[in-house]
């Protein structure tokens, strides 16, 4: 994140949740080879420069990721086209926490960050966590808050 200010939210866990549903042709996938950490963060530096965030070279990105306490690559959720191309990514730390959502600026607004999240509140849901976190920056450009509070998000003082 940038030095812009930011806003805590959480999501609660303890009641039923949406139905996950990606658009059509469009499929959760896993992180699985080193092709796909170079278009994850290929995604996520096209998406950042429309501000919102930032990231580092390939090598620094992975590196900084890859080494801490609550990585793990199975938490990297990407959204497929029908093509197998990589439109949307959800990075997540172990502890319940969305570090990172992006979606293609040609594949905004059909529902793909909506399913992404979706999946994530899911998938933490059924590893037992009571709430998923994330930080956004405040007036994100992309209009992240908005969608983290359409999805049920609220604010949490810290």
């Amino acid at each position: 994140m940038s030095g812009a200010p930011f806003i805590h939210l959480r999501k609660q866990l303890t009641e039923s949740l949406a139905t996950v549903a990606f658009p059509e042709g469009i499929y959760v996938d896993a992180l699985k080879t080193r092709r796909d950490r170079m278009e994850v963060h290929a995604l996520f530096a096209a998406c950042y420069q429309q501000g919102g965030g930032r990231i580092g070279g390939l090598e620094e990105w992975w590196s900084s990721i890859s080494e801490d306490a609550e990585f793990d690559p199975a938490l990297i959720f990407l959204a497929r086209d029908s093509n197998g191309e990589i439109i949307g990514v959800a990075h997540c730390w172990t502890s319940s926490f969305v570090k990172d959502l992006a979606v293609s600026l040609s594949h905004r607004r059909q529902g793909i960050g909506t399913a992404l999240m979706r999946h994530v509140f899911d998938h933490f849901q059924r590893r037992g966590f009571e709430a998923v976190d994330l930080k956004v920056e405040i007036h994100n450009p992309s209009g992240a808050e908005r969608l983290y509070r359409h999805l049920g998000m609220e604010p949490v003082l810290d």
